[in-house]
């Protein structure tokens, strides 16, 4: 750069001619220094065009001046610049000759370039000869980060790739005029500079520099690079001979290291750890295996198997893919890039995570001549390994070949020992355990886990049929069949369990596929290999203990020996069980029974009894699937008062017309129907018809006393065939037998109890007639007491109003009051407007069925209205609504009826009230006298009420010709002892009887002046011709009567009704047969 000289210093030649430019004439002088003189101006009386003259001139000599400094000067900055750049060069090469290890070195090159020389980017890549590329291994300045770390050039792409290629320099101090440059990121590069590394003559990676500047690199950075180039091959040349020696020794130790382990390690998951930590430490892998190859099955057990890090399952596959290539060559295979090499592409298989990998080197596991397996490592990306890889890996598949073998006869060794140790655990535990479903389970899931199998099962001979009993699960899943799911004839010729029972000798398939004796099973798909082994007690033949494996010939004549073994203890543990749980049922039996007749004598409604039989009968039967089933002989209808459908239990769960399903068979031929399996065959036989869905085995007795047939007691179920047997039946037969005189009995105390609560419902709404309450109170009163009658419904009273022909609700228990006030029916209009119009009762046992019904509340089901009709008129009706269905029948619309004849006469009286209200005064008389004819009336509906309850207090009940029964309920006073002593007179007279069972049970007190009453009323049966038996002696009143020193010892007492009918039938010489 020229100088030029200024009053303020040494300036460039443009700031000179900007300082000239600012003087005025005549007032500056200058002075510019230049070559060897000084210039001097003088221009004080200088015109303008002298003064322009003489600075031309000035300025001429300057630019002289200025060239020769200007050349003097770069020739020093050229010489320092070579200096510099030669020290620079000592500096780096110093820098990278210690360094040996390759990533540190790497790292080394581009920060001590990038740092020296002050560029702007640094780049070195490495080739790669087989695939003709370069890839990146450091990066310093500028760039970092903006390059992806995988960055790679194919020889002969941008000046990279071309420098690689060539092996000469390429240098572009503008890219963007360059062809051959490639942008391989978003970088702002505009200059770059690319040295070839050479080692000899081979090109063994790239020195690359960038610029964000055009014209970045000169001829002195060509050279220094170049000097460069040459230190920086000899320093990675350094590097890899170091790093492959160090590899040598590190493999060499890792194969001592893997001897060692073989000899000290005998199982082979630990063994198979510690060649993992040692091969993933050398070898660049993404998966690894290590499988042992069954020759007579031609399939791989993967023992040890990771797959990115994760290790996956032990599993067994057929041999296939390129194991199959090392186990058929007994060599190693070696493959550096699958996408290239085709001929490999079909035999691909997949395992792990799924994804196929690019590099793949197996080994094959030798004992001798004969390969035991493969050992292999795996990468996704391409070029993983080398020849050096493969030897190595062959070296350390020959010392873990040894290793497994060892690993294996030690195994066989502790196997045997283990399980003649399991047969002695398995048989002291099954002998010690005297429940037979547990003895089972035990014995399936001790087998199944103790000797690693898929399926075991247990299958007993039962009459003849092989009944399965108990089964572990199926392989790995939660799975198991259910006792009674599985069954097969015992003289069917096929299947591997029968012939086991026919022959008593163990039976062997090592493949099933092969074996037509095998029944294969939809639920055990993997089977492969079946073994069958008789249980046997006493010499025969009592089931079959059956072993199962997903492997193909997973069984030997050890196993069979081992096995069979189990299975003899398995018979005498299964044989002790049966005998304690059969003493053990009948044990249980005889108590339910016992337990069932004192229960049942104390229970007094027909729910009890039933709810008593179904507890008694679900301790000794599978009660899962349970009902009981009453018959209406007169409707010839069956209702299903009890239905257990495993947790949920219902009452009275609906009533249906008898048909020909299998409970109406039962009632009709009055006899047990058990079918343990089959249904549908044996339903079609019978000529009956499936009603609902169809069990898989089904179990059902009558209930009867004498001749009459009162229901059906049935058991169930949906899921087991041959869940019941005759024992079942039998005793569910006795249960039944008991229950039916129960049932009969509540349904006596049933019926007497509710003529009364009718005859006393009927009483009160008399009673309130006649005190003469108002229409509206006795209304609600009547309303209230049907609706604690019948429990749980709505009651509604609607009159007709003549002038809008409309109904409307006069008084009702159990409405919301907003569906009260919005309740208006025209006649004709719903069940109430139909009754109302017609003048008839209806009674609707799904009023859903019925067209004439208006929903009113969402959970109505059942309806009974009856008209209230005066003077023959209609001038309302009587609605009850039920929530379940058939809540009503013929007894109840009876009684709707009658009270609705008496209310009708009320409204009546009360309307004609009001007319009279309104008459003249002399109407007054006539209707006192009504009034009073009224009263008379009443008093004689009431005392005609009064002696119907008397009646009903006292009942006569005939059992049969000369036997009669009065049940008494309640206190006895001295009114009412005169009523039972003319009760009982009456009856002996009306049924000729000979023996009177006075049933006491009721009485809740018996002191002496109950005692007393009752001895007057059976002396004077006596006169009569008759005797009288006393039952319904609880504890509590034996113990009152002796207390109070109340002499009965002329009297026969017994403990219930039951025991006195037989001594009645004994008294008149007739036996019961048993």
């Amino acid at each position: 750069m020229i100088k030029c000289v200024t009053p303020n210093g040494i300036g460039s030649v443009s700031g000179c001619k900007r300082f000239w430019t600012r003087a005025r004439v005549g007032v500056y002088h200058s002075t510019l220094a230049g070559g060897s003189g000084r210039l001097k101006l003088d221009i004080a009386d200088q015109t303008r065009e002298q003064l322009v003259d003489e600075l031309s001139k000035a300025y001429a000599r300057i630019a002289e001046l200025e060239t020769s400094e200007q050349e003097r000067m770069q020739a020093a900055e050229e010489a320092q610049r070579r200096a510099a750049q030669a020290a620079l060069i000592y500096e780096v090469g110093q820098r990278l000759s210690g360094e040996l290890e390759l990533e540190t070195l790497f790292s080394e090159i581009v920060t001590a370039i990038c740092e020296a020389f002050d560029y702007y980017g640094v780049m070195l890549m490495l080739t790669d000869e087989e695939k003709r590329s370069l890839t990146l291994q450091a990066i310093a300045g500028g760039y970092v980060g903006a390059f992806p770390q995988d960055l790679q050039f194919a020889f002969g792409q941008g000046m990279i790739g071309r420098a690689a290629e060539s092996g000469e320099i390429q240098i572009s101090s503008d890219v963007t005029q360059n062809p051959h440059f490639v942008r391989a990121a978003k970088e702002e590069t505009r200059s770059e500079l690319s040295v070839p590394i050479k080692s000899g003559q081979k090109v063994i990676g790239v020195l690359d520099l960038q610029s964000d500047e055009l014209d970045a690199f000169d001829e002195m950075d060509v050279v220094a690079m170049e000097t460069l180039s040459a230190q920086i091959a000899t320093a990675i040349e350094n590097a890899r001979l170091f790093e492959e020696a160090g590899m040598r020794a590190e493999r060499l130790a890792i194969i001592n290291r893997i001897a060692k382990a073989a000899s000290s390690t005998l199982h082979p998951d630990d063994l198979m750890a510690i060649v993992y930590e040692e091969i993933v430490s050398i070898f660049h892998l993404d998966a690894f295996f290590v499988s042992l190859y069954d020759e007579k099955s031609n399939e791989m057990d993967f023992l040890f198997h990771v797959d990115e890090g994760i290790q996956h399952p032990r599993e067994v596959r057929p041999l296939s893919g390129f194991s199959a290539l090392v186990v058929t060559e007994k060599a190693p295979l070696i493959i550096r890039d699958l996408e290239n090499e085709a001929q490999y592409h079909s035999m691909v298989s997949l395992m792990g995570t799924g994804k196929p990998s690019v590099s793949w080197l197996g080994a094959p596991l030798l004992i001798g001549e004969d390969v035991i397996g493969v050992i292999n490592v795996q990468s996704y990306t391409p070029y993983a390994y080398d020849e050096e890889d493969e030897q190595l890996l062959f070296t350390i598949a020959d010392q873990v070949a040894v290793a497994l073998q060892n690993a294996r006869l030690f195994q066989e060794r502790g196997q045997l020992l283990q399980d003649m140790a399991v047969i002695n655990t398995v048989g002291q535990a099954i002998t010690s355990v005297l429940d037979l479903e547990a003895v089972l389970h035990q014995i399936v899931d001790v087998t199944k886990a103790r000797f690693d199998q898929y399926f075991v099962g247990i299958t007993l001979v039962e009459g003849d049929r092989l009944i399965f009993r108990s089964g572990s699960t199926v392989g790995n899943s939660e799975k198991r069949f259910q006792p009674g799911q599985l069954s097969m004839d015992l003289h069917d010729e096929s299947g591997l369990i029968a012939e086991a029972v026919r022959t008593g000798e163990p039976v062997l398939t090592n493949d099933v596929l092969d074996d037509p004796r095998y029944l294969p099973l939809e639920d055990l798909p993997d089977t492969r290999s079946e073994l069958s082994l008789p249980i046997k007690a006493k010499g025969r033949v009592i089931g079959v203990l059956d072993v199962q494996s997903d492997r193909a010939f997973a069984f030997d004549q050890a196993d069979v020996s081992v096995l069979q073994s189990l299975a003899n203890q398995a018979g005498v543990a299964i044989e002790n069980a049966r005998l304690f749980q059969e003493t053990n049922a009948r044990a249980a039996e005889l108590a339910v029974l016992n337990e069932l007749g004192q229960a049942l004598t104390a229970r007094l409604s027909v729910d009890e009894v039933l709810d008593e039989a179904y507890r008694q009968v679900a301790r000794l039967i599978d009660t899962t699937n349970f009902y009981i089933a009453l018959y209406d002989a007169e409707k010839d209808e069956v209702s299903f008062a009890l239905d257990v459908q495993g947790e949920d239990i219902h009452k009275n769960h609906g009533t249906r017309k008898a048909g020909q399903g299998l409970t109406e068979y039962v009632i009709c031929h009055r006899t047990p129907l058990f079918m343990p399996d089959n249904l549908p065959q044996r339903m079609e036989a019978l000529g009956v018809k499936s009603i609902g869905q169809v069990a898989l085995s089904w179990l059902g007795v009558p209930l009867m006393v004498g001749d009459q047939v009162l229901g059906v007691m049935t058991v169930q179920s949906y899921e087991t065939p041959r869940l019941y047997d005759e024992h079942d039946r039998d005793l569910m037969t006795a249960i039944a037998s008991q229950t039916a005189i129960a049932v009969q009995n509540a349904q006596l105390f049933e019926e007497t109890g509710r003529r009364v609560s009718e005859l006393q419902l009927l009483q009160d709404v008399s009673l309130a007639v006649a005190s003469g309450i108002p229409l509206e109170e006795v209304l609600q009163i009547t309303a209230e007491g049907l609706a604690d009658e019948f429990g749980n419904v709505l009651v509604a009273f609607m009159f007709l109003d003549d002038e809008t022909g409309m109904l409307r609700v006069a008084a009702n228990e159990g409405y919301a009051a907003d569906v009260v006030e919005g309740l208006h029916l025209p006649l004709g209009e719903g069940v109430v407007g139909w009754v109302a119009q017609r003048g008839e009762p209806v009674l609707l046992g799904n009023v859903l069925e019925d067209d004439r019904y208006r929903e009113v509340t969402s959970d109505t089901r059942s309806e009974l209205c009856v008209p209230l009709v005066a003077n023959s008129k209609v001038i309302g009706a009587l609605n009850i609504e039920s929530p379940k269905q058939n809540a009503f029948n013929e007894d109840d619309q009876r009684l709707l009826s009658t009270l609705a004849g008496n209310l009708a006469i009320l409204v009546e009286r009360a309307r004609l009230f009001e007319n009279l209200e309104q008459m003249v005064a002399d109407r007054t008389r006539e209707l006192q006298e009504s009034l009073q004819e009224s009263e008379r009336l009443q008093k004689e509906i009431i005392e005609a009420q009064k002696q119907a309850i008397r009646e009903l207090s006292t009942p006569i009940i005939p059992i049969m010709d000369r036997i009669i029964v009065m049940p008494l309920v309640g206190s006895i006073d001295t009114l009412r002892a005169r009523d039972i002593t003319r009760s009982m007179l009456a009856g002996i007279g009306d049924h000729r009887a000979k023996v009177i069972i006075l049933d006491i049970t009721g009485v809740p007190v018996v002191d002496s002046g109950v005692a007393n009453h009752l001895n007057k009323a059976i002396h004077a049966a006596r006169l009569k011709g008759a005797q009288t038996i006393v039952t319904g002696i609880s504890d509590a009143v034996a113990e009152t009567i002796v207390d109070l020193g109340i002499d009965w010892a002329g009297i026969e007492t017994l403990s219930n009704l039951q025991t006195g009918l037989i001594a009645a039938l004994d008294r008149l010489g007739i036996r019961l047969n048993k």
